[in-house]
């Protein structure tokens, strides 16, 4: 298990900041800067790591987008994005992600009124609109990443498209899901060397009673596309069990290894909740292991991330916002 890495986390024992830099080995958490819209309303910021340019991404709700420099946490861009929304609609925006060039970043915007919709946008460091995608109902938005040769993998309406920024032109991947898998609730991430897709889709698992529970797995598949192979689901007592459980914010580790993600549960099978003031558990599966991980949720998990402690111990590591390894 990884142990020197940090990670972007939000810590629910901690209400006066909405994230930290969390080193694993030693404990050590940096508070990251709140934005002035989130402390004049007590809202939360949203934060994301471009970990090839070592810079900090921050959005305040409002589609405003501050870029700093890691580790001195000095500004180093500002921007509010000029989206066009009806009147009577609230956008801001989810899981940004800056091209490993440090040239592009992109988002999903979430806009809501009486509905709810999501639409992938990549922009510049201007905040200048390069891609507006098209809008989908909120429970069919789906995750995106960069490749390293400057491309993004990017999820519409259910299917992966690799954009081009240089011609700006979107192109189809052809990837051969199982037919239990379903469409909406997607998650994506591209591995460090560019090679391989990570991906998150809810399927249609049957438990021991013969019942259906529509419950995410993670796959894992070449860019290139093609059939894909499980890197882990829902352990069979999990189908079991009448309870939630979602696999939230990929990340891939530095070296390749190690996907990351917040696994959010109900009621464990023993019978007791999970989490901290309700924020899921932290794991890390093996990315290139033959045997799929299965993903319990009890809290002993040995896949679940664990920090150094003040005691000398170590300890689960939770989270109520973004996961990103640094």
């Amino acid at each position: 298990m990884p142990g020197a890495l940090g990670l972007l986390v939000r810590d629910p024992a901690d209400t006066r900041v909405d994230a930290q830099v969390l080193d694993l080995a030693t404990g050590q958490q940096v508070d990251l800067p709140r934005s002035a819209r989130a402390q004049a309303l007590g809202v939360s910021d949203a934060w994301a790591v471009s970990r090839p340019t070592r810079e900090l991404i921050r959005e305040d709700g409002a589609e405003t987008v501050d870029i700093f420099n890691w580790p001195a946490l000095t500004l180093g861009a500002s921007f509010k994005l000029a989206t066009q929304t009806s009147p009577d609609e609230k956008a801001k925006l989810l899981r940004l992600r800056m091209s490993h060039d440090g040239k592009y970043l992109a988002a999903y915007e979430f806009a809501t009124n009486s509905s709810r919709k999501t639409r992938a946008l990549v922009f510049n460091r201007q905040g200048q609109i390069l891609l507006t995608g098209s809008y989908q109902e909120a429970d069919g938005g789906g995750g995106f990443d960069w490749l390293p040769d400057g491309r993004l993998a990017y999820f519409e309406r259910g299917q992966v498209l690799i954009y081009d920024p240089v011609q700006n032109q979107s192109a189809a991947v052809a990837i051969q899901f199982p037919p239990e898998a379903r469409a909406g609730n997607e998650n994506l991430a591209v591995s460090p060397d560019g090679r391989t897709l990570a991906i998150v889709k809810w399927a249609a698992l049957r438990n021991s009673k013969g019942e259906t529970r529509e419950l995410p797995v993670l796959y894992r598949v070449p860019v290139s596309g093609g059939a894909v192979s499980v890197v882990a689901q829902a352990s069979p007592e999990r189908v079991d069990d009448p309870v939630r459980l979602s696999m939230l914010d990929l990340s891939w580790s530095a070296d390749g290894q190690w996907l990351s993600f917040v696994a959010q549960v109900g009621d464990d099978r023993y019978g007791g909740g999970l989490g901290v003031s309700g924020c899921p558990l932290a794991y890390a599966v093996s990315a290139t292991a033959s045997t799929p991980s299965l993903i319990d949720g009890v809290r002993d998990s040995d896949k679940a991330l664990r920090a150094a402690n003040t005691g000398g111990g170590r300890e689960a590591v939770y989270s109520c916002g973004m996961l990103s390894w640094f």
